[in-house]
């Protein structure tokens, strides 16, 4: 199955589509635009992905890409944390997921494995592909979207303001584990 929602930035929309041989579904919801150490952003939002397994062995990919061939992401890791990272003269954007080992720790029985690593980027967008996982109950994931009018005092608004746990994403959208 496949689902896709977009959101719009001044950066152009962001396309999120997710494809699963199980029923994926797609929410979203807004967070907090003023974050915990101070800093700003002018928007922030979730998209949270559930992938109900048809089988015990499902593949998936969810994709956040940046519909605008203008402008180049680029890749900004952080600890917890995979992020793409968009800006022009006028704005940054970022979009953040949970890193390998996160996801590792999170969902252990998932048996997510080192190799290949999980998260894909490329110039418009960043990528999570699980293939072959051992999943036999629904399952989240989650992409933060976050969006910030440049210059940015602090420099790197957005990419905290992507760096969300998981559980405030389920909450944002209204689902429990």
């Amino acid at each position: 199955m496949t689902a896709t929602c977009d959101i719009p930035t001044p950066l152009g929309n962001v396309l999120i589509s997710s494809e699963s041989d199980g029923k994926v579904e797609l929410r979203l919801g807004d967070l907090p635009t003023i974050l915990t150490n101070g800093m700003v952003v002018d928007k922030a939002m979730v998209c949270v992905l559930r992938v109900v397994p048809d089988r015990v062995s499902t593949r998936m990919l969810f994709t956040a890409a940046l519909e605008n061939s203008a402008v180049e992401g680029f890749p900004e890791t952080g600890e917890s944390l995979d992020c793409q990272t968009w800006e022009d003269a006028n704005w940054s954007l970022s979009i953040g997921t949970e890193d390998q080992d996160m996801l590792i720790t999170r969902l252990p029985e998932l048996g997510i494995p080192r190799e290949p690593y999980p998260i894909q980027y490329s110039p418009s967008h960043i990528r999570l592909s699980l293939q072959g996982i051992q999943m036999d109950r629904p399952t989240t994931f989650h992409f933060i979207v976050a969006v910030k009018r440049r210059p940015d005092d602090r420099e790197c608004s957005t990419w905290f303001a992507a760096d969300i746990q998981h559980a405030m994403a389920n909450k944002a959208v209204n689902w429990t584990p």
